[in-house]
């Protein structure tokens, strides 16, 4: 039963790894183009909340970033405590597993920050409720100029 629950995990990791990536496009597009680059499927599945402007719609792309930035170091910090908890690597314990926990240690805190800045960001955007259109940069007469 090891194999397959080492299966599970690989597409686990997987899975999560694309997402992020995913996550991580959508949203330095956004912070770029202060537009929305959802496909329309996703935004569908939005609560009808817009973003208010451009300049809300790049703070939001920011957010969204950090997240997939986290989201990254996340799979990466799963993926090497799964390796080395599984195979041994990197080395014989006494030396490596100090090593290995302090290195584990620190992302995590570099997690936090990532998953903390993100959530401060993302409580700046202000959105309007019920919008019918996607917000365009061009397009919105109600856009701060910067």
């Amino acid at each position: 039963m090891p194999i397959a629950y080492d299966y599970s995990m690989v597409v686990l990791l997987a899975v999560m790894f694309l997402l992020s990536v995913m996550l991580l496009i959508v949203g330095v597009l956004g912070a770029v183009t202060g537009r929305s680059n959802v496909p329309t499927v996703i935004w569908r599945l939005r609560r009808r909340r817009t973003p208010a402007s451009a300049e809300d719609e790049r703070l939001l792309g920011v957010s969204l970033t950090l997240m997939a930035v986290f989201g990254l170091l996340m799979t990466l910090q799963i993926g090497a405590f799964f390796m080395s908890s599984t195979t041994g690597w990197p080395g014989p314990p006494p030396v490596s597993g100090l090593a290995k926990m302090t290195a584990l240690v620190v992302v995590f805190f570099v997690d936090m920050l990532l998953i903390g800045a993100s959530a401060a960001i993302g409580f700046r955007v202000r959105y309007v409720v019920g919008r019918p259109n996607r917000l365009s940069a061009e397009a919105d007469p109600g856009a701060r100029s910067t």
